[in-house]
């Protein structure tokens, strides 16, 4: 396959579309396009070394873009209709040429993957030494910035097609677009899977455009007019599309700033399609929703995304896609920075610590409004029943990221250690614990569970080995908040086992800490038979004499401590 027979094909199927000929002497000539078109698809598809030999030429470039110029422009000619024998040709022969540029563009990568003299003498061993061709990385730029020019506007008339559509139109009609639109997402996932290189200020004017076609896809998948496999076909690419777009800082930042209602809608409704879906082993389409959200996860500004969806008023009509989004987000960070080991560097846990401790200050300073009021309204009880998931979700997310020692040296410049104890000692003052035997909530107190357990795991995360937070928790009376969360609650399940690591490393090596439960009873805290278990389970025994209460290592630790600096095996 040369060049020049890949320009013959193209360039007759760019007379073909522009011949004004009778229907029945051109359907022969569409036929034996379509023939040449399925050769060159062959080629492409399983041929690498072919593939990059022709991928480089900027005539055959020119060639495809006319065609689909072509194309876009007679498809939407509102006389146009779906099933006019003449348009289903010229849509086939389209989709040919679209993966065709497909293909193209995988030859135009491994090129571009080469070193130069790796390219030259590539290009020589192939016969094509003298052909001066442009670089591959100047033609990726090129398609890069064009492509929303030209194979958009044909994916949005491919929909509105799709949508005339009834129940009762042939199904290979509703085939035939469906499969186009599949070869334009597939050829622009492509071309933008080097979008974090490339200049994103094309698309900062093409945002929302690209996200009505995102949505509009949604919609049109949710007619139930396809499979689910054929589902997947299609917005997987469309999916990886916006991936590698939103891999660009640039293009998240003005999403961010001038896009949040289409981005809103774009994770309430994709979040929850994907989520009502039958369960598979193929989980390809939420791994890659959550690749997008990640890109956003790391941008320093995501907090401020967060507040504003927060905000939208309540009794607002789009009140509850703003929560649901706001949820999602939430939970998808969790997921994220729960499981997440590899590639945090210091500048992506900077932003995110640094929208987690924003959001923080602004949740927490919400919910203790609603906790410290004698009674709510109706519809403040719904909000506070909101502000608790959101809670919980920002509590884990912190909860996953103090395991990083960067995490921690930020959360102690930004002074937290001291907000979260104010945040905790108001739950603990203004909500409720439970017993095995339901009792009923007394006048004041509200149900908030499973938050008090997540403070105290970020606690002892900012404890451990470090003297100035060991001493805020006695200054802030931080202690003992946690020594009045080592009975039974119900709402805090497994915060005992929490409460005694935390008390450990708070009174570790600290002897004004171990000496603190001198005054316990002074400062208002019981020591209670259930508090002396803990501190014993933490490694420590309690006496009494003449009265006065002292703390001291257990002789089991004193024995491994002893056993460890003797080198002995413990």
């Amino acid at each position: 396959m040369t060049r020049e027979s890949c320009l013959t094909i193209l360039s007759e199927s760019i007379d073909l579309m522009n011949s004004q000929r009778s229907e029945d002497s051109l359907i022969p000539r569409y036929n034996e396009c379509l023939s040449n078109m399925s050769f060159l698809l062959t080629i492409t598809t399983n041929d690498s070394i072919e593939r990059e030999l022709i991928s480089n030429s900027l005539s055959i470039w020119t060639k495809i873009w006319e065609a689909v110029a072509l194309q876009s422009k007679y498809i939407s000619t509102s006389h146009v209709k779906f099933d006019h024998p003449i348009t289903v040709y010229r849509t086939r022969l389209t989709r040919g040429i679209i993966l065709f540029a497909r293909n193209m563009v995988v030859g135009l990568l491994s090129l571009n993957a080469l070193t130069d003299s790796d390219k030259i003498q590539f290009y020589n061993k192939n016969g094509l030494g003298n052909k001066k061709d442009i670089s591959s990385d100047q033609m990726i730029l090129s398609l890069y910035m064009n492509h929303a020019e030209n194979v958009i506007p044909l994916c949005i008339r491919y929909l509105d097609l799709l949508n005339s559509m009834d129940n009762n139109s042939p199904s290979q009609f509703i085939e035939l677009y469906h499969n186009s639109l599949v070869a334009c997402f597939q050829y622009m996932n492509n071309v933008t899977n080097q979008t974090e290189s490339l200049a994103p200020a094309k698309f900062v004017k093409d945002i929302g455009v690209i996200f009505s076609l995102i949505q509009g896809t949604k919609q049109y998948v949710e007619l139930g007019r396809c499979s689910q496999s054929a589902e997947n076909e299609l917005l997987l690419p469309l999916l990886m599309y916006v991936r590698n777009l939103m891999s660009n800082e640039k293009i998240v930042s003005h999403v961010i700033n001038d896009y949040v209602d289409v981005f809103v809608v774009f994770v309430s409704s994709y979040s929850s399609h994907i989520s009502n879906r039958q369960l598979s082993e193929d989980n390809q389409l939420e791994l890659t929703f959550l690749m997008i959200i990640n890109h956003f996860l790391v941008h320093e500004s995501f907090g401020s995304l967060l507040i504003r969806c927060s905000k939208i008023a309540p009794t607002s009509s789009e009140e509850l896609q703003y929560n649901v989004t706001v949820n999602e987000l939430l939970r998808v960070s969790q997921i994220i920075l729960g499981s997440k080991d590899q590639g945090w560097d210091d500048m992506k846990l900077t932003n995110v610590c640094a929208w987690q401790l924003d959001y923080f200050d602004y949740i927490s300073g919400e919910t203790s409004e609603l906790l410290k009021k004698p009674d709510l309204t109706k519809e403040e009880s719904v909000r506070l029943s909101t502000l608790h998931k959101l809670v919980i979700s920002t509590l884990d997310g912190l909860s996953s990221l103090a395991r990083f020692n960067h995490v921690r040296a930020m959360l102690n410049s930004y002074k937290f250690l001291p907000k979260l104890i104010e945040f905790f000692e108001v739950i603990e003052k203004n909500t409720q614990k439970r017993k095995l035997k339901e009792e009923p909530i007394k006048p004041g107190m509200k149900e908030f569970p499973h938050v008090k357990l997540l403070i105290v795991e970020i606690i002892t995360a900012l404890v451990y080995e470090n003297f100035e937070n060991q001493e805020l928790m006695r200054l802030k009376h931080g202690l003992e908040l946690v020594l009045n969360n080592c009975n039974l609650d119900t709402n805090e399940p497994f915060i005992k086992e929490r409460a005694i690591l935390c008390i450990k490393y708070t009174l570790l090596d600290n002897p004004k800490n171990q000496n603190f439960v001198r005054d316990l009873e002074a400062q208002g805290t019981e020591l209670d038979e259930t508090n002396e278990k803990v501190l014993e389970q933490a490694g420590y025994e309690i006496n009494i004499v003449d009265g006065k209460v002292s703390l001291k290592k257990s002789a089991k630790i004193e024995e491994v401590e002893n056993n460890i600096r003797n080198g002995r095996s413990v």
